[in-house]
């Protein structure tokens, strides 16, 4: 009697852990997604354990080979549970299918896919903003970086690394002048006077200036957007020139043949979003929102802004429809603009 009451209920636990299992197996296989016939939205693919992390200026779909079908790139940003510990890649799908990654050597903000030559056929580069660089891949291969250019630095903080360097300067004396100059205001200071000021401890603090006084003193942006803008041509794979928009509040129109500054805008604030319209040659215009709560559009031959728009909410998305703004703001509102 034990025995059979012992068979029943071992059954009754292999029957529930065969359950459980394929409960578990139906959630985390990539599925084709079942379309709800109330939504305006088409679901084609689901993948509950693809573990990507990345934002909408990350992604980019695009004909990388020119065979006529479309394939997914994704900046992704790794599992960020692991910082410092850095795991960018830039993944390109096709299909369903991992088809290739590349690491990235600091998180990224932006993915854009641009023609850089006349070659035939029409193959795109990718364009990825990463850090104070932008790096592009040709054929999945990396081909090129460009490196924002350097900003200039006050004269009295080179003078203090300078004296640093020649040891006429004690620590105490070079934390007073730096913090002068930093709560001044008028002074962006560099990321390792920054990290001095940072320091409480004498010993640390001359553990660090000894470690990077003979290092030449630098100073770079950050990039905080990018798109693309058609240099000499509407057409749909004409030549591209790359539009950056950066942490010290310039937008920078970058040729991308030569790589070389074509036109340089300054921004009244740190621009978050841009969108393109036109040709370079012959006319365009340049959206920007910025974290002032403003959108400031630029116009050929102008580096500053002609117009501007006041949000009442700091923007999370902006997008261009025919001569219409569409911008959706912190606040869960969404806001439509004229370009007349």
């Amino acid at each position: 009697m034990s025995s059979a009451k012992g068979d029943k209920s071992s059954l009754k636990y292999n029957q529930e852990v065969a359950n459980n299992n394929e409960n578990e197996n139906n959630q985390t296989r990539p599925t084709t997604a079942i379309a709800d016939p109330q939504s305006k939205w088409l679901p084609a693919h689901t993948d509950f354990v693809a573990g990507i992390n990345t934002v909408e200026t990350c992604m980019e779909l695009v004909d990388l080979f020119a065979e006529g079908s479309v394939n997914l790139v994704i900046a992704d940003f790794g599992n960020i549970l692991l910082m410092p510990k850095l795991q960018a890649k830039l993944k390109v799908f096709k299909g369903f299918s991992l088809l290739k990654e590349n690491n990235l050597t600091d998180l990224p903000c932006a993915v854009v896919a641009c023609y850089m030559d006349t070659l035939q056929p029409r193959i795109p580069a990718l364009a990825v903003a990463s850090g104070s660089a932008v790096f592009l891949f040709k054929s999945l291969r990396p081909y090129y970086k460009f490196v924002l250019p350097q900003l200039d630095i006050a004269q009295v903080e080179r003078d203090v690394w300078l004296k640093a360097r020649e040891g006429n300067i004690d620590i105490q004396a070079m934390h007073d002048v730096l913090s002068d100059l930093h709560r001044g205001g008028t002074t962006t200071l560099t990321h390792r006077s920054l990290m001095f000021l940072q320091i409480s401890n004498n010993n640390e603090a001359h553990q660090f200036v000894e470690h990077y006084k003979n290092m030449e003193l630098k100073q770079q942006s950050c990039i905080t957007c990018m798109k693309k803008l058609n240099k000499n041509s509407a057409d749909e794979d004409a030549l591209n020139c790359l539009v950056i928009g950066t942490e010290d509040q310039h937008i920078y129109i970058i040729e991308s043949e030569a790589f070389t500054i074509l036109a340089t805008m300054n921004c009244p604030a740190t621009p978050s979003f841009l969108d393109v319209s036109g040709v370079y040659d012959v006319e365009f215009r340049i959206l920007a929102a910025c974290r002032n709560g403003y959108i400031y559009l630029f116009r050929r031959g102008s580096p500053q802004p002609r117009n501007a728009i006041y949000l009442n909410s700091i923007a999370v998305g902006l997008e261009r429809f025919g001569k219409n703004i569409i911008v959706g703001c912190m606040d869960s509102s969404l806001h439509c603009y004229t370009t007349k």
